[in-house]
Formats: C-alpha cells, sequence, structure tokens
C-alpha cells in the first residue's frame, strides 16, 4: 500500500508541477492564529513564559515563539511535518533541508493547550505555488490522525492531541479561511 502511494504522490507531483501551477496566493501565515472568541472555553494558545516569568516553551522544531513564523532552517522542517511520513531515502539530513526548501516560500507554527491539557500542533508551509500542496493533501489517503487544509499555496496540518473541542475549534478556523 506504501509504494502504490507513493507512486500516487510521485505522479501528482509531476503532473502538477509548481513551475506551471497559477502564482494563487495562499492564506496568509499570519491569519492562521485562531483569535480566542473562535476557540472553546479552555483552549487557548501555550504560554511562552511559564509562572516563574521565564522562557518555558520550546516546540519542534526548536521554535521558542507561539505562533513561530520563518523562513530559516526550521520552515524546511516545519515542511518535512507537513508534507507527512518520509519516502524512504538515503539523504543525509543537510540534502533533506535543502530538498525541503525548494518552493519554499515561509512556515507557521503553534501549540494550543485544550482544557483538559492536551496540545494540538499546527504546521503550515507557504510555497511559491499551489502545486506545491498536493504532497500534504495526499496524506488524507493514509491513515494517520491530522487534518489537512489547502489554502491556495498554503498547506496546514492540525495534529489532535487527545483530539476534542479545541482540535475541531482550531481545525474549523483554519478552514473557514479558504
Amino acid at each position: 500500500m506504501r509504494q502504490r502511494l507513493t507512486v500516487i504522490v510521485a505522479a501528482i507531483l509531476l503532473t502538477a508541477s509548481p513551475a506551471t501551477a497559477s502564482a494563487q496566493r495562499g492564506a496568509r501565515l499570519e491569519a492562521l492564529t485562531a483569535p480566542r472568541q473562535a476557540l472553546p472555553p479552555g483552549c487557548r494558545l501555550e504560554p511562552t513564559i511559564g509562572v516563574d516569568g521565564r522562557q518555558s516553551f520550546v516546540a519542534y522544531p526548536g521554535v521558542r515563539e507561539n505562533p513561530w513564523i520563518g523562513a530559516d532552517i526550521k520552515a524546511a522542517l516545519v515542511r518535512g511535518v507537513v508534507d507527512g511520513p518520509a519516502l524512504e531515502s538515503d539523504e543525509t539530513g543537510s540534502e533533506r533541508v535543502a530538498r525541503l526548501s525548494i518552493g519554499l516560500r515561509a512556515a507557521y507554527r503553534a501549540v494550543y493547550l485544550a482544557a483538559d491539557g492536551s496540545r494540538i500542533h499546527v504546521y503550515a508551509a507557504e510555497f511559491d505555488a499551489p502545486g506545491w500542496t498536493l504532497r500534504a493533501a495526499a496524506t488524507r489517503l493514509i491513515d494517520i490522525p491530522r487534518r489537512v487544509i489547502t489554502l491556495g499555496s498554503t498547506a496546514v496540518v492540525v495534529l489532535p492531541g487527545k483530539g476534542g473541542d479545541c482540535f475541531r475549534a482550531v481545525g474549523d478556523y483554519i478552514a473557514s479561511l479558504r
């Protein structure tokens, strides 16, 4: 099944080359942060400062702001999550980062805390063209608990924590940006 999915994804990516895709702009990454009024009680962005006044927040891939937007090596690593499980490869870490940087404009990362203490993780990659979102969209075909939302040239993945109202509200808000 995995090999078949790999072939399907590769075929989609080859036939929908980002170079020939329209230049439709994705959602502004800043807009991905759900406003407090869109969230249920107890659901909020995880604070970056602990009760002792010290910086306590760190999320993959080493970001300390919540939300975080950037276009450096961390952006490529965020794209790796958005794109889904890596196909088997013998590439080095630097080769992987270089590959994941192709077509990538910027990335977004946020963590929400649900009332039950579970974390909802949001990863987004903004690309040069909508065709680059196809790999993320194809991950809907495999059994990974996540919500994938495409907004023009931006692909967003919301990981559910324990699921529930906070997960649904964050995903619904982002989907409403279409």
